[in-house]
């Protein structure tokens, strides 16, 4: 088992990325699905990486917090937790 986790950090360009990475419980299978993003409406782009993290990168260099939305499927349901990075 390993925790799913979300991470914040700024690149060289000043650009805010949002790092996800999902878990993997006892067997094998991701904790979180996604992070829900429905209410950014500043411009970004997904970098989908091989061990099914995701690397979110911002092009509003004024971000200082962000709001996130894990989705978890619990017994058949989703299931949002919410965070501030």
């Amino acid at each position: 088992m390993f925790p799913g986790f979300v991470n914040a950090y700024r690149d060289k360009n000043n650009h805010v990325h949002l790092y996800f990475f999902p878990g993997i419980d006892e067997h094998g299978n991701n904790i979180y699905n996604n992070i829900d993003m429905a209410e950014y409406v500043s411009s970004y782009t997904i970098t989908n990486n091989n061990d099914n993290s995701i690397d979110i990168c911002f092009y509003n260099d004024k971000i200082i917090r962000l709001n996130v939305k894990l989705i978890r499927n619990v017994d058949s349901k989703e299931e949002f937790i919410k965070l501030n990075v």
